[in-house]
């Protein structure tokens, strides 16, 4: 059995994926600039 907690994680670094990706549309530049922060 997979453990709900790493699954709950997955899926909260899922959303925020898509988030991004439908934000790439309309905020580039706040795209960029989460992208330089994180890397």
């Amino acid at each position: 059995m997979i453990d709900k907690s790493f699954m709950y994680k997955v899926k909260q670094k899922y959303d925020i994926k898509k988030c991004i990706q439908q934000n790439i549309k309309f905020k580039p530049i706040l795209y960029f600039f989460i992208v330089q922060t994180i890397f």
